[in-house]
């Protein structure tokens, strides 16, 4: 009986160093994954002012030559814009794509209805 029951103990603390061992390589790899998470939200944060700048100054740039260009650039550039658009909607693409792709055709369209309303 002294036999089965040390062959029990000896069973029952191997398992236990098993589940102990892997346990800490879990932790290893949950502090790996936090430690690169951060490291990434990092490099995001010290690269969104710049990242935000330049989307400004493209959007300022893209508003200044719709509003200095040719009645015939805008009207295409709005023709082009709003068919892309519906290309994407009959395509099927991610509401999100298509909100991104209305950008574009809504400024192209203000700045052509902003003319016809100047000309009459």
């Amino acid at each position: 009986m002294t036999s089965s029951t040390t062959h029990t103990q000896t069973a029952t603390q191997r398992a236990a160093d098993a589940g102990e061992r892997i346990a800490g390589e879990g932790r290893n790899a949950v502090d790996g994954f936090i430690s690169a998470g951060r490291a990434a939200v990092d490099d995001v944060t010290t690269r969104l002012p710049d990242a935000a700048s330049a989307a400004r100054n493209a959007v300022l740039e893209a508003e200044h030559r719709i509003s200095t260009g040719s009645d015939p650039m805008v009207a295409f550039g709005a023709a082009l814009s709003f068919g892309f658009v519906a290309g994407l909607v009959v395509g099927g693409a991610n509401r999100v794509l298509i909100a991104l792709a209305l950008v574009p055709a809504a400024s192209f369209g203000s700045a052509l209805v902003g003319r016809l309303d100047r000309s009459r």
